[in-house]
């Protein structure tokens, strides 16, 4: 039991790691991009670097959870010839290559395992704190009295009909936080501190409710939720931070461009200054980012913004601008090739002499694109040609699979997900270990001792058979071999 679990978690954190060094690798190309239009952009209006920023939080989200498969879907080589090539080669993780290495010695404490528990850990610890936090906030929100101020439910309206919001919106006001802040999308609430309503007069909470309301016309809160889980669960890659702070950062330059709009930028300034002068700072524990901070740096840079002439632009347009970039920087990365280690081809002849294998089905055929000596090309820029380090067998109506030379069986063991099915390795003299992947089931225990061409399984229905033979942790060149049995 405890190598079936040693094998799953060394297996998972293979493919995390992956995903990691994938996401890593696009997301930093990716910010040198959005940096560089947003340099470009910098005198644009505030909404539009907010766009492009949020954009940027959308595809690596999607290029997250989207990441391109092992192999690009057969239906799609169906229906676009032209991507025939790279549903035959697959050419990201070379995952059945590494499924099929399994080991049965395999310490549970692995550092690859380790690796993965400290990730769970430190993602759970962060998505629990953001919501902590929020539930810190709802109950803030639950405790406070409804605004009954009728000349503050009238500004409340007025904003709601200026910015075209027909969801109902809560105003509620206490003394259990020192900054006003919005929670919810469908339902959207509006804080007030009593300080507020003590010490504002009615032009400047009428420019709070603006800024407010700005944040419940544009859903920020839900952006919010999804920028917090991203950053927890990818807190390891660093653009991840950096776009987390320029979005923060231009949300409020575009909450504050669309009150000021309104209300002109002096008036919105002088009422900016006004909230900052009453706020005893930022406490521990009261700051949400849909609050008004009130960081003197912070501050100075939402006012310079709003004094900054801007020229006109269209955030819509912006937006696409930097998707259509992001798209060429997914294209130009999505099936960079993981290198297999693959002996050369003297020493692989020169162990396969001694091996002697034979075919390991029976009547079967290779399929096509990896076999002849042939590489896998991607087709792409950024790639670079890998051979295909196993071999692939479509079996004919005999499905039964057979050991390619005598030698004892190490391990069986499921691969991760029913695509693999079971997964036999099988030792043999001088070292050399052939493994079979896709078995509906193996006949073979481990342990057992097997002479050449005994039984070790069949062929899953539907599938064909992934075979490897490995020396040392490398894979054999088989190139010869297949020329010789084909």
């Amino acid at each position: 039991m405890t190598s079936f679990i040693a094998y799953h978690l060394d297996n998972l954190s293979f493919l995390l790691a992956s995903m990691a060094r994938h996401q890593a690798m696009t997301s930093l190309l990716g910010l040198v991009v959005i940096a560089g239009l947003s340099a470009y952009c910098r005198k644009k209006p505030a909404s539009v670097l907010f766009v492009i920023w949020t954009v940027f939080l959308v595809w690596l989200v999607a290029t997250a959870l989207l990441k391109p498969a092992m192999v690009v879907p057969n239906w799609l080589s169906v229906h676009l010839p032209w991507a025939a090539p790279l549903a035959d080669h697959p050419c990201d993780t070379p995952a059945y290559n590494r499924f099929s290495n399994a080991l049965h010695d395999q310490s549970i404490l692995s550092w690859q395992g380790l690796a993965v528990l400290l990730w769970a850990l430190v993602s759970g610890v962060l998505v629990a704190r953001h919501w902590l936090r929020r539930r810190r906030y709802r109950a803030v929100m639950a405790q406070a009295a409804p605004v009954a101020d009728a000349r503050l439910q009238d500004c409340l309206a007025r904003w709601c009909r200026r910015y075209g919001i027909r969801r109902g919106v809560r105003l509620c006001s206490s003394d259990a936080a020192d900054t006003a802040f919005t929670l919810g999308v469908l339902r959207p609430q509006v804080f007030l501190p009593r300080r507020f309503l003590r010490a504002l007069d009615a032009g400047e909470l009428d420019a709070v409710l603006a800024h407010e309301l700005a944040h419940v016309k544009r859903l920020d809160d839900l952006w919010i939720r999804l920028q917090a889980l991203f950053q927890s669960l990818f807190f390891f890659c660093p653009p991840s931070w950096f776009m987390s702070r320029n979005t923060y950062l231009w949300r409020e330059h575009s909450c504050d461009a669309l009150a000021a709009s309104f209300l002109g930028a002096k008036r919105y300034g002088s009422a900016l200054l006004q909230v900052a002068r009453i706020q005893p700072g930022r406490a521990a524990g009261h700051h949400h980012q849909l609050a008004l901070p009130v960081g003197a740096d912070f501050l100075h840079s939402r006012i310079r913004n709003l004094a900054t002439p801007r020229s006109r632009a269209s955030h819509w347009f912006a937006g696409a601008v930097a998707l259509l970039l992001l798209l060429v920087v997914s294209l130009l990365t999505a099936f960079r090739p993981l290198q297999d280690k693959v002996l050369d081809l003297a020493e692989s002849e020169r162990l396969l002499a001694a091996l002697q294998p034979m075919s390991p089905v029976a009547g079967a055929t290779l399929s096509g694109g990896y076999v002849h000596g042939t590489v896998s090309r991607c087709m792409l820029p950024l790639t670079r040609a890998k051979a295909h380090a196993g071999m692939d067998f479509s079996p004919a109506a005999d499905r039964s699979v057979r050991v390619v030379a005598a030698g004892t069986v190490e391990s069986v063991v499921h691969g991760v997900g029913s695509y693999m099915g079971t997964i036999l390795k099988v030792r043999h003299h001088g070292g050399v270990t052939s493994s079979y992947a896709h078995l509906a089931a193996a006949s073979a225990t481990v342990g057992q001792n097997l002479a050449a061409g005994a039984p070790v399984g069949s062929v899953a229905t539907g599938a064909n058979l992934h075979f490897e033979l490995r020396y040392g942790g490398r894979a054999l060149d088989t190139s010869g071999w297949e020329r010789r049995l084909w």
